[in-house]
């Protein structure tokens, strides 16, 4: 999302996290945002993962996606790439759908940070 941003700093922010944000290593992008210890931010923060490990339970209950097999892989593999080895395709797919669903769910809580970033760099752009 910070790709899209308005805000210079979250563009910035948005490509130096990246690279480690693939394996899971995000403490660049919860300090450097920030999301931790930022109220509009920590809502969706400790929100999302429950809710996507409910989903993702009645998913596997209902048997449209596989259990996970006992196999435990290191927390640093990607997404989709650890979906594959621990449940097919069809697990893969699943967490597509979960990185999608997460997306919508954050969308607006960022769009409120971008904006109040883009504010104050406009700010401060006035003020030079």
């Amino acid at each position: 999302m910070t790709f899209f941003s308005k805000s210079k700093q979250l563009k910035k922010l948005g490509k130096l996290t990246l690279p480690t944000g693939i394996f899971f290593i995000n403490e660049g992008l919860i300090f450097g945002l920030p999301i931790f210890l930022n109220p509009v931010m920590f809502l969706p923060f400790i929100m999302i993962p429950p809710i996507s490990g409910i989903l993702t339970y009645y998913v596997m209950k209902i048997g449209l996606v596989p259990l996970a097999i006992g196999f435990q892989i290191p927390w640093t593999t990607p997404p989709i790439i650890s979906g594959f080895i621990q449940g097919g395709i069809r697990l893969a797919v699943w967490q597509i759908v979960l990185i999608i669903l997460q997306g919508f769910m954050w969308y607006p809580f960022f769009r409120i940070i971008d904006n109040k970033m883009t504010v104050t760099e406009n700010r401060s752009k006035l003020n030079q």
